[in-house]
């Protein structure tokens, strides 16, 4: 059954543990902690107007994202947070009639986005 999007809000969303699936149909935070070096993955969102920030709260090893599809122009799909503090941050919108899907807005620290992010002038 596809999520309810528009009845779905978390702040706190908690981490699956190693190679665990991130919810794909919430709005919040998730605080990743690892005990080795560990993988999630990251679904096509089920609808629009998402916004989902992941950041490494506790490492005891690396923790490789796999995103279902591209989340930059460049087609990255991975992302490895390796300390404390870093993140990323994506949000969902409809690219397509019915096709969703993750667009990186922000990141500080992480490796695997290929496209730099954007310096706003105050």
């Amino acid at each position: 059954m596809a999520a309810d999007c528009a009845t779905q809000n978390a702040f706190n969303i908690d981490d699956p543990g190693a190679s665990g699936a991130i919810p794909n149909y919430l709005t919040g935070i998730v605080h990743l902690v690892s005990a080795a070096a560990e993988s999630r993955s990251l679904a096509v969102p089920d609808c629009a107007g998402l916004d989902l920030t992941l950041v490494m709260k506790t490492d005891g090893g690396d923790i490789t994202l796999t995103v279902a599809s591209a989340y930059d122009e460049s087609g990255s799909t991975t992302v490895v947070f390796s300390d404390p503090g870093q993140f990323i941050r994506f949000i969902s919108f409809e690219v397509a009639s019915g096709t969703y899907a993750w667009r990186r807005i922000a990141h500080d620290g992480v490796t695997g986005p290929a496209v730099a992010s954007q310096t706003v002038a105050g």
